[in-house]
């Protein structure tokens, strides 16, 4: 019978699944050691990513908080250097006097009459400037008052027009070549003797 003499899968398996089992045994266990070690390897590396990203994240928060902390405390310093810059520019009590002649003087390029002024001072309140007035009445034709009030504005000494009442003249005054008549509130602030950067 054909097939009578060949050996059976069964009778071969055994002798070779015998020889080969040692060997298994290594495959197995090295392969179980492999899977060991890769799971253990990959845990602790897995949170120390995530442990790395979260400082990442973190420093990165840090720099734009400190940035933008940086960039207002440059924008605190200019704003104030140009506090200081302007908080100079304003007169002082003794420079008072003086601005009211300026004003009469303008006011004489624009044939413009000031028969005389009131000063008012108010206390100084802490470190903040003095608000000083004057008061005064103007008398000359419309494109004189108008040329005078337009260089009283653009004069360095931060002069403020508070208030204007202007009025037509009456015959008389308009015979002395006066138009118009007003009462003018001019107003301007003082800084401190101390902050001229004179010596005393």
């Amino acid at each position: 019978m054909i097939g009578q003499g060949r050996p059976t899968w069964s009778a071969i398996s055994r002798p070779l699944l015998t020889r080969l089992w040692p060997l298994g045994s290594v495959v197995l266990v090295a392969v179980a050691a492999a899977v060991t070690v890769w799971v253990g390897w990959r845990a602790p590396a897995e949170a120390l990513v995530a442990e790395q990203e979260a400082a990442y994240q973190a420093a990165k928060q840090q720099q734009t908080l400190l940035r933008t902390k940086r960039t207002q405390q440059e924008l605190v310093s200019a704003a104030h250097r140009e506090i200081e810059v302007q908080h100079r520019r304003l007169p002082t009590q003794r420079e008072f006097a003086a601005l009211a002649v300026s004003i009469s003087q303008l006011a004489q390029a624009e044939r413009v009459v000031i028969p005389g002024m009131t000063f008012q001072i108010q206390s100084r309140e802490g470190d903040l400037p003095a608000k000083a007035s004057m008061l005064f009445k103007v008398t000359g034709n419309y494109a004189g008052l108008y040329r005078f009030m337009q260089r009283l504005e653009q004069t360095p000494s931060y002069l403020v027009i508070d208030s204007l009442d202007i009025a037509r003249v009456d015959q008389a005054a308009r015979a002395r070549g006066a138009r118009v008549v007003g009462n003018m509130k001019v107003t301007t602030y003082l800084r401190a003797e101390e902050d001229s950067g004179e010596p005393s």
